[in-house]
């Protein structure tokens, strides 16, 4: 869904603008329990005791989604989607509205002429918890963001501009001087490299070294946790910016079970394809 927005984004020529929404959790009621069933209390932390604030044996009801409580993110996404909901805003003539679309996550922006006629789709806003994505032209983005902190306090916005990388959910994202937006995830690669030792570099995405026609001898659980989990986080790159390496992460995910210090030894040069690919992505 991120990419499909950011694709349409640049053939559109909008602009992004990331930014969070602070303490977000806190400004969801949390609901009184059903009559019957246990309430929760909590102890005050130690420090308002020793400061005299409160005494050490008072215990508070909790009557906001704390953080740390399980249904917390699901009050907290309820809140935000029932406020984002009554967001309008008019401009030149021109009411703006923010409406979901079946996935949750991703808000559309629609120019409304008042009279009940939808004009046009002009701006994306995708949302996960507190990180808010703004996709649209600049007076679109405003706007929008104008509307945002009336309603919540929110981190001061960041354009994704050519000058550096710009995270979202995973995501790096910045401009060209050419206007092509680029979509990769380079810190993660250096996470990477740096987690497993790598030092050498590599032209091809996956070394020539065939698969073994029988299955390795003195296989240990560790072998193949350790080929699992360097075939799941090359997993992570490939399906999202790195569709260079997926045939090779896929040779290493069918082979853990049966092969892992082939697979080990194959994600290792995968890694090394890597680092001396480190900013490769989506254009």
């Amino acid at each position: 869904m991120i990419r499909a927005v950011l694709g349409h984004t640049a053939m559109m020529s909008w602009g992004i603008t990331l930014t969070d929404i602070k303490t977000v959790f806190l400004h969801a009621l949390r609901p009184p329990p059903p009559k019957g069933t246990e309430e929760v209390i909590v102890v005050p932390p130690k420090i308002f005791v020793q400061a005299g604030i409160c005494s050490p044996d008072e215990r508070w009801r909790v009557r906001r989604a704390l953080y740390g409580f399980q249904t917390s993110p699901a009050l907290w996404a309820g809140h935000r989607d029932g406020t984002m909901k009554g967001f309008k805003r008019t401009h030149l003539e021109i009411q703006y509205m923010v409406m979901q679309t079946p996935e949750g996550n991703l808000w559309k922006i629609w120019a409304h002429d008042g009279k009940g006629n939808m004009l046009d789709c002009v701006g994306h806003v995708i949302v996960y918890v507190d990180d808010v994505l703004v996709a649209a032209c600049e007076d679109v983005r405003k706007g929008f963001l104008g509307r945002l902190r009336e309603e919540w306090a929110t981190s001061s916005p960041e354009d994704v501009t050519c000058d550096g990388w710009v995270r979202f959910f995973g995501f790096e994202l910045r401009w060209d001087q050419e206007g092509f937006l680029h979509v990769a995830q380079p810190s993660c690669t250096y996470e990477l490299l740096e987690r497993h030792g790598i030092t050498g570099k590599r032209v091809p995405p996956m070394s020539k070294v065939g698969v073994p026609e029988h299955e390795e001898n003195d296989i240990t659980p560790s072998d193949i946790k350790a080929a699992q989990g360097i075939a799941g986080e090359l997993l992570w790159l490939s399906v999202r910016s790195r569709p260079d390496i997926s045939f090779s992460v896929g040779q290493i995910g069918r082979q853990v079970s049966h092969h892992p210090k082939w697979a080990l030894q194959v994600g290792r040069g995968v890694l090394e394809y890597l680092a001396s690919t480190p900013n490769h992505g989506l254009v």
